[in-house]
């Protein structure tokens, strides 16, 4: 991995920080440093990058994949892969005609309570299962409504192709932090190898 980008200062130092740690702990002779980029356009640019991940905001994810293909970056993107489906073929018409590799991939769907389940399940070591029960599902936040607390200076790409709305911290909470109520608005780390 050799660069991040993030609007957040503090999420891209942090992950510039996470790079770099496993590299020194790997001490891998090779690895040059990590760079990072407040604009993934300036990432995108480089020659020298092979392949992005964009888990980005839900609504910011085809402008990154159709950039980064038409970059000749091979691409991962974070679900939900579109907010529509004039993006998500505005995607796949990017991928194809600049021939990259893209995966799209769910975290949930790798997990390892999820392969147990999945196994126990093939091999009837539960029994015959007659009904699953999902105990989350993601609704929409009352934090939709919220008005500018003014701390959002410095974001303006995080907008993306949203309208663009006052900043609210409830929403999408600046820097490091563990709060997955909101959705992929906690990472938004573009990152590249």
């Amino acid at each position: 991995m050799v660069a991040v980008s993030d609007v957040d200062t503090t999420r891209r130092l942090h992950h510039k920080k996470l790079v770099e740690d496993f590299y020194t702990t790997k001490q891998d002779k090779a690895f040059k440093g990590c760079a990072e980029y407040k604009d993934f356009r300036e990432l995108i640019a480089r020659k020298d990058i092979d392949a992005v991940v964009v888990a980005t905001p839900d609504h910011w994810h085809a402008y990154p994949v159709v950039a980064a293909a038409r970059a000749k970056k091979d691409i991962f993107c974070e679900k939900p892969l579109s907010l529509t489906i004039h993006e998500a073929r505005a995607m796949a018409q990017a991928v194809r005609e600049n021939q990259r590799v893209f995966q799209t991939g769910s975290m949930q769907r790798v997990g390892q309570r999820l392969l147990e389940g999945l196994h126990a399940g093939a091999q009837r070591a539960i029994g015959d299962v007659q009904e699953v029960t999902f105990p989350w599902v993601a609704r929409a936040s009352g934090a939709i409504c919220r008005r500018s607390d003014g701390a959002g200076s410095g974001l303006g790409l995080l907008a993306g192709p949203a309208p663009v709305r006052p900043y609210n911290s409830v929403l999408s909470p600046r820097g490091v932090h563990d709060n997955f109520r909101t959705g992929a608005t906690t990472a938004s780390t573009l990152v590249a190898g």
